[in-house]
């Protein structure tokens, strides 16, 4: 009875009299050494690390490290229901606090596989590409993996999770505790190298009550590292208010089934994500957030940042990219973009509807061929109101050394009552960046590509002047009369002029006109500027003058008020034209010429 016996799990479980001490099971998968451990009961027998003879002799297998879920009867052929099977395997490494082992295997599930222990077990595969977990379920929102309110600390690694039925099943469902006096926090769920294909969610995080907010007990620190999320109509769901501190590091959303619209990101209470690099493709929205009217103490805060990301926005993208929340509270959600990049494949796309209650910040990003717009629809309460007898604005979009975005401001709301005095600031500072050229010409006015857009926010602020300027570096090579177009939204408070000192006793003038739209011009073939422009400023003459020179706009036509607007793109001057007129000397101009503008 001193050396190992060949035998089978059945042969020892029928066994009943004298049988060695030592032995090794030889069934497939369940290879291993097992000893006797004295007298036990049916009920501990669990296949994989436990067997009972038939007169009670209790075996114990010898292993050191992570239990194989091929132990407990799992084949991973693609074939048998493992459900079963994967549960003893999770429920014994969660009572022993030891990782839970997939080999390579295309393993069948029908139910939900709980994960709820409190030792933060992980299920671990041999390869992602070579282990697979096929949920064959028919009932909608049903989860392949549930982890409870006491799963702190556990995870899935090297594992590819598909719904058999697409569109139907959640992958992972995480649930917090209602809050009593004494919850325990269910944080730190690490995802590492883990693939969720074909899901109706992939991952949710959710609570008993989502529409309380003040049940929401925490349910943070969760990290996705290296992992793919393919073709779920939702990536990430969030019911609660208390997920804060979500990771994503190089972790790829890609959404390519035909016709899909699906959304990488919905967040119906508020929370806090951080993506990391990765590549996100598809041509749903980014983030979409949902605040349900019947939702208490929802929204109070979050944010969500990119860093890194790369997207590309695939052909047929419709509606916003971003879904900003209609929020009923003070708090604002911040929305943080920084060195990301984004291919619109030729698509001019709605970026988000702003309506305010949110900060809205992109830096150092590019859109690559096409343009991204930033709509603001102005709303009483929520873009802006009044406090403490003023008006406020509520928000901000603030856009920074990046190319490919632009503005516009509507004159109606769908999520409340509209006002033009409660706008919220925008600014886009993305000049010079663009990577189609710097300019357009447009009936030789010249427009830049990119450049600074301004709006600014109803009641008390600042806000910093743009200048848009015709330049020439060659004092001697110069410049006489230009066209140029002012951004969107932008209002023109100057005339600038800088004069070289080569060009110091030259008697150079310059006039500044506002030009309307050329429907309005007299011949719509040829700009007439004493019939289609409106002058503004003058220098009258620089004769032994040099330097900068400042001349303020003002002018006595009322052209415009009938529309109330003077703001390029508004009104009845859409196109924003100016027309700089040089005159009082036949030498070319050696400096910059311009306009300043808020």
């Amino acid at each position: 009875m001193s050396s190992a016996f060949l035998i089978t799990i059945s042969e020892i479980r029928l066994s009943n009299g004298d049988i060695p001490s030592q032995l090794y099971t030889t069934d497939i998968g369940q290879e291993g050494h097992w000893y006797f451990d004295g007298i036990g009961v049916l009920a501990e027998d669990n296949t994989g690390t436990i067997l009972i003879t038939a007169d009670l002799k209790r075996f114990r297998r010898a292993f050191d490290g992570v239990v194989n879920v091929k132990w407990f009867g799992a084949k991973g052929d693609g074939v048998t229901d493992d459900t079963q099977f994967i549960q003893n395997a999770v429920n014994y490494s969660e009572s022993e606090g030891i990782d839970a082992f997939f080999p390579s295997g295309n393993y069948l599930v029908t139910n939900t596989i709980n994960l709820g222990g409190t030792r933060g077990i992980k299920l671990v595969g041999s390869n992602t590409q070579y282990v697979r977990i096929r949920f064959n379920n028919s009932v909608v929102d049903k989860p392949l993996f549930y982890m409870s309110p006491t799963s702190s600390y556990c995870g899935l690694e090297n594992i590819e999770l598909i719904d058999v039925i697409a569109g139907t099943s959640i992958g992972i469902k995480a649930q917090d505790q209602l809050i009593p006096a004494d919850a325990q926090p269910n944080w730190k769920l690490i995802f590492s190298k883990l693939r969720i294909t074909g899901f109706k969610v992939g991952y949710m995080a959710t609570t008993a009550n989502p529409l309380d907010g003040t049940t929401h007990s925490y349910l943070d620190s969760v990290s996705f590292y290296h992992s793919k999320f393919r073709n779920c109509s939702v990536a990430y769901l969030n019911q609660n208010i208390q997920a804060v501190n979500i990771n994503f590091f190089n972790t790829d959303v890609e959404n390519d089934a035909v016709g899909e619209t699906y959304t990488m990101i919905k967040d119906e209470a508020g929370f806090t994500i951080n993506v990391f690099g990765g590549s996100w493709i598809g041509r749903g929205k980014l983030y979409e957030a949902y605040n349900s009217a019947a939702g208490i103490n929802l929204f109070q805060g979050g944010k969500i940042g990119f860093y890194g990301t790369r997207f590309e926005i695939r052909g047929g993208s419709v509606g916003d990219l971003i879904s900003i929340p209609k929020r009923n509270s003070g708090s604002f959600l911040d929305i943080f973009m920084e060195g990301c990049s984004f291919g619109a494949n030729s698509q001019t796309l709605s970026f988000c509807n702003f309506a305010g209650r949110a900060n809205l910040t992109i830096s150092n990003c590019s859109v690559i061929a096409g343009k991204f717009v930033i709509n603001q629809y102005p709303t009483i309460g929520l873009t802006g109101g009044d406090v403490s007898g003023g008006t406020a604005y509520f928000g901000s979009v603030n856009i920074n050394s990046s190319s490919g975005f632009t503005y516009l401001k509507q004159d109606n709301s769908p999520y409340g009552t509209y006002s033009g005095n409660v706008v919220s600031p925008v600014m886009i500072r993305d000049s010079m960046r663009s990577p189609n050229g710097q300019f357009s010409t447009d009936n030789g006015f010249l427009s830049l590509t990119s450049g600074d857009i301004m709006q600014r926010g109803g009641g008390v602020g600042t806000t910093p002047f743009g200048t848009l300027i015709y330049n020439s570096d060659n004092p001697t090579y110069g410049f006489k009369s230009i066209k140029m177009k002012l951004p969107y939204s932008a209002t023109p408070v100057s005339l600038i002029l800088f004069k070289q000192p080569v060009r110091f006793a030259n008697a150079i003038e310059y006039k500044l006109y506002f030009v309307k739209d050329v429907a309005d011009w007299i011949d719509p073939t040829t700009l007439n500027i004493v019939t289609d422009g409106i002058l503004m400023a003058q220098s009258g003459s620089t004769a032994n003058k040099c330097g900068y020179m400042e001349f303020p706009i003002s002018f006595n036509s009322n052209y415009l008020a009938p529309t109330f607007y003077f703001q390029s793109g508004f009104g009845k001057w859409l196109e924003g034209r100016l027309y700089f007129e040089h005159s009082g000397s036949i030498e070319n101009f050696g400096g910059f010429v311009g306009v300043k503008y808020i």
